[in-house]
């Protein structure tokens, strides 16, 4: 009646379901074994480490799996994680986080806009995160750095930015770096790099993925524009150099839409 294939429907009919656990047995000795030695993980670290042990699995399914397994008390306690003292700071502060928004004017090299995007590699095998921090009115990349966590490869990238900065004789004090809430731009290590330097922070308020537009629309352009050509790149050589010569180029000839230059 529906024009429905008879064969395929008994197919359907009679194919047996199967489980995740089922699916993924081989998977789930590595599982206890890798939280057996590392409670803490949560289900991002976890995939991480099945992939190092070449187990490849979705996030989703993975979750499911945990639950499914019963697995997931061998992971830490869900108990209410303890804040930081910055998160604190930026928890009393409110909507006053983001000072970008305070700004009447904008001069050149007033404020830095920071971020991270992944870049998968090797036709879908390997991926790693590219942080770079960009300056408001000339939308020039000022400085970037490419490697397999954030943390260590944002102030990397802090680092070249403030190279530049002092090469042009920029006071560092007067000089706003604005990123969001994300946990590596919150690290005691990254923030007191910042304050040492005299450098004001800025932070999107949370829930306004607007704050930090300036970078959503640079990593855009990027991907869009270059995502199948780093998708076939073999190693993390090919990608760091692959970004060197495109963000030379955004840099030095692209033409920005604000100030046709």
């Amino acid at each position: 009646m529906i024009g429905l294939n008879k064969q395929t429907y008994y197919n359907h009919k009679n194919r047996k379901t199967c489980s995740l656990k089922s699916k993924y047995k081989k998977i789930e000795k590595a599982i206890r074994d890798i939280l057996t030695d590392h409670p803490g993980y949560g289900y991002r670290r976890l995939q991480t480490a099945l992939e190092k042990k070449k187990h490849i699995i979705n996030h989703k399914a993975l979750r499911k799996l945990l639950k499914e397994t019963k697995l997931g008390f061998l992971q830490r306690k869900n108990r209410k994680k303890r804040k930081s003292g910055i998160e604190k700071i930026l928890e009393e502060l409110g909507a006053k986080v983001n000072l970008v928004k305070q700004l009447t004017q904008i001069k050149l090299f007033q404020v830095l806009f920071t971020d991270f995007t992944e870049l998968v590699y090797a036709y879908g095998r390997k991926k790693t995160w590219l942080i770079a921090y960009l300056e408001t009115v000339s939308k020039k990349i000022l400085g970037y750095s490419i490697g397999p966590e954030t943390s260590e490869t944002a102030l990397k990238a802090y680092q070249k930015a403030k190279k530049y900065l002092q090469q042009h004789n920029i006071k560092l004090e007067e000089v706003i770096v604005h990123q969001d809430q994300g946990t590596q731009f919150k690290s005691y290590e990254y923030v007191g790099a910042l304050i040492k330097d005299d450098v004001s922070l800025s932070y999107s308020r949370k829930g306004h993925f607007e704050d930090n537009a300036e970078m959503e629309s640079f990593f855009g352009r990027f991907k869009d524009e270059w995502r199948d050509e780093i998708f076939e790149l073999e190693t993390f050589d090919e990608v760091n150099k692959f970004a060197k010569r495109k963000i030379y180029y955004y840099n030095n000839y692209r033409i920005h839409s604000n100030h046709g230059k």
